[in-house]
């Protein structure tokens, strides 16, 4: 008899300390709870916050893009110039978009910048990889560059997206020819035989419409 009282005095002692444990977990799960519940409130007053200044941005780049379209067709006196800043702003505030770029470009080759025109046909690829023209575009800028290696990747690159695009295939051979005639002139020019690697280079030139860059070379 007096074990079992024991054993009953035992039991009873571990209860309120198994109280105390459970209250605890119900303390920590509802503290998650809570924790989880302000942070959705958050993101939702976030996305609540940044939306009209989304949609703001987003009207702002369609003004200036329409009025730097505007300007680009004008034909006024520096009207280049003018589209060209306007984009430049279409550019900084929609970063993400591969069109800003390729009008951009447009802009620099009629201002005959065609390094800064370069650099935007590779950033609009860059941004959606599977624009053609892009690709196109930036083959036949480097071949009248005279960079014909890496104009035949591009067109190849465009080909691969499109097989029966008509300007990667007009632009494929001369480039093609253009790239086998300066790898042939720098294997010339290795040897010694100056004059063998002047002719490819005149070859070159005439693939790639008269480069200037294979001309000073």
């Amino acid at each position: 008899n007096f074990s079992r009282v024991d054993e009953d005095k035992m039991r009873f002692r571990h209860v309120p300390i198994l109280t105390l444990f459970l209250s605890i977990l119900v303390l920590f799960i509802y503290l998650g709870v809570e924790a989880a519940a302000d942070t959705s409130r958050g993101q939702i007053n976030n996305d609540k916050s940044s939306s009209p200044k989304k949609e703001g941005i987003a009207r702002e780049v369609s003004r200036l893009r329409a009025k730097a379209d505007a300007e680009f067709v004008s034909g006024r006196r520096d009207s280049g110039k003018i589209a060209l800043k306007l984009l430049n702003k279409v550019c900084k505030l929609e970063p993400d978009n591969h069109a800003n770029f390729y009008k951009r470009y447009r802009v620099h080759l009629r201002l005959k910048k065609q390094k800064r025109a370069l650099r935007d046909l590779q950033k609009a690829v860059a941004i959606k990889p599977t624009f053609t023209d892009g690709w196109v575009n930036q083959g036949k800028l480097l071949l009248k560059m005279g960079q014909c290696e890496e104009a035949q990747q591009a067109l190849q690159q465009a080909l691969v997206l499109d097989g029966r695009n008509k300007g990667a295939s007009k632009l494929r051979d001369p480039a093609g020819q253009c790239a086998t005639h300066l790898r042939a002139a720098r294997a010339a020019e290795e040897r010694g035989a100056l004059e063998e690697a002047e002719n490819h280079l005149t070859k070159a030139m005439e693939h790639s419409n008269a480069a200037a860059p294979l001309f000073l070379k």
